[in-house]
């Protein structure tokens, strides 16, 4: 939640010109920490369907040996 120095301060930057405004953000670093752990979060991801797509059919058929080296084991 935003405190009120906060908000009284971002609506001084609405009424600033244009330019003013980008500077300020330009500066700003106070989202930047979050920013960082999306992209990191989001190239996890990336990895792990590339992970997923890329070993599908190897997993499936390890899975596969596995389930009928022991259905001959238990006579099936």
């Amino acid at each position: 939640m935003l405190s009120d120095k906060d908000m009284l301060t971002r609506a001084a930057m609405a009424l600033r010109s244009p330019v003013t405004a980008l500077r300020t953000f330009a500066v700003d670093r106070r989202g930047v920490t979050a920013i960082e752990y999306g992209l990191i979060a989001a190239c996890i991801a990336v990895a792990v369907v590339a992970a997923v797509v890329l070993f599908a059919d190897d997993v499936g058929n390890l899975f596969e040996t596995a389930s009928d080296a022991t259905g001959q084991v238990a006579g099936g």
